[in-house]
């Protein structure tokens, strides 16, 4: 990776917001990144709501080159940010047969 690459990372979750949930995430990506040579510039949380969601996608696109989206508690089943990122980009979700597989063998 070059040196001059610039990164944000979006964390998405009331819970840890909240405090429910620490945000170890962050921490781990970050590491990641710098050994790997990537700047993270910003690290930003934010709530559960559509619209921040599609906004802050938004922002840190424009100002960074690569942006790493995660949250607190996985997918669960009132999770908005898949859907809030398909909105972005206007796309639906496919369904990948192939790759569900392939995840169900690594776990």
């Amino acid at each position: 990776m070059q040196a001059n690459i610039q990164a944000e990372i979006l964390n998405i979750g009331d819970e840890l917001l909240n405090g429910q949930v620490l945000n170890t995430n962050a921490s781990a990506i970050a590491t990641m990144l710098n050994r790997i040579g990537v700047k993270v510039a910003e690290i930003l949380t934010i709530g559960d709501d559509t619209q921040a969601i599609e906004q802050s996608f938004a922002e840190g696109l424009k100002k960074y080159q690569l942006l790493i989206v995660t949250g607190g508690l996985g997918t669960t089943k009132d999770d908005i940010t898949k859907k809030s990122i398909c909105n972005y980009f206007h796309v639906g979700l496919k369904d990948n047969l192939q790759m569900k597989q392939h995840i169900k063998e690594v776990v």
